[in-house]
């Protein structure tokens, strides 16, 4: 139960570091360089 709970939250993290670079990319195209 304790790992998937860490597996959960690790999967949703990095879910919203990727929403974040995509919504951050999408602010400023330049980044991709």
């Amino acid at each position: 139960q304790f790992l998937a709970n860490y597996f959960d939250h690790a999967i949703y993290d990095k879910l919203l570091i990727f929403r974040g670079m995509k919504k951050i990319i999408k602010e400023n195209p330049n980044l991709l360089y």
